[in-house]
């Protein structure tokens, strides 16, 4: 049996961090030497694609060029939206922070979004958090480290309580931990317990 989000299943809702409109502008940078960092998108990506998959709806008509996750990049680091922000975040990109996620998915769609913090939590009690918002229809977005020393955000979706596994879309399917380019991808509990941020997302309608 497989419960979660509304949408779970309908690979349409995993959002492509490699080919939106930051990540080809930083591959071209990169490739001409004038930076040296890229897949900065990842939590915009990860935050939409959690948006879609509790089934709610965006607010605002963007033009074809555009993703809903350049669109949510755009808000976040315009100056014009700073107070807007609940952390300006000093020398960190706004995007990078995640109670500012929430915020941008409570202003750009309908869906609520709540950040939880599980500093002092056991391990059982992450895994059982989880489960019960995953039968409750929402979604989690969380920030895990990864092989490459740097951190980098999923969406859970779902789990499978045949397997044990919690189901997610990764918006970086070059990601080593990924086997089925980031859709559906499957994680035992014991992989978000030892390598997850002490915060995470629940978006929900």
């Amino acid at each position: 049996m497989i419960y979660g989000a509304k949408n779970w299943n309908d690979p349409g809702i995993r959002y492509d961090q490699e080919n939106n409109i930051l990540e080809s502008f930083l591959k071209r940078s990169r490739a001409t030497g004038n930076c040296d960092f890229s897949l900065e998108s990842c939590n915009v990506e990860a935050s939409c694609c959690a948006v879609e998959a509790v089934g709610s709806n965006f607010l605002f008509k963007i033009p074809p060029w555009m993703g809903q996750g350049d669109f949510m990049f755009d808000f976040l680091n315009s100056p014009k939206n700073l107070d807007m922000l609940l952390d300006g975040g000093g020398q960190t990109p706004p995007n990078e922070i995640i109670e500012n996620l929430a915020r941008a998915i409570t202003k750009l769609s309908d869906a609520k979004a709540i950040v939880m913090h599980c500093n002092e939590w056991l391990n059982e009690q992450i895994e059982n958090h989880f489960l019960k918002s995953l039968e409750a229809g929402h979604a989690i977005v969380l920030s895990y480290l990864t092989d490459y020393g740097s951190g980098h955000y999923i969406t859970i979706v779902g789990y499978d309580a045949n397997t044990g596994e919690f189901i997610v879309y990764d918006p970086w399917k070059g990601n080593k931990h990924c086997s089925r380019n980031g859709n559906q991808e499957r994680y035992k509990i014991n992989f978000f317990t030892a390598r997850m941020r002490p915060r995470f997302m629940e978006v929900y309608i």
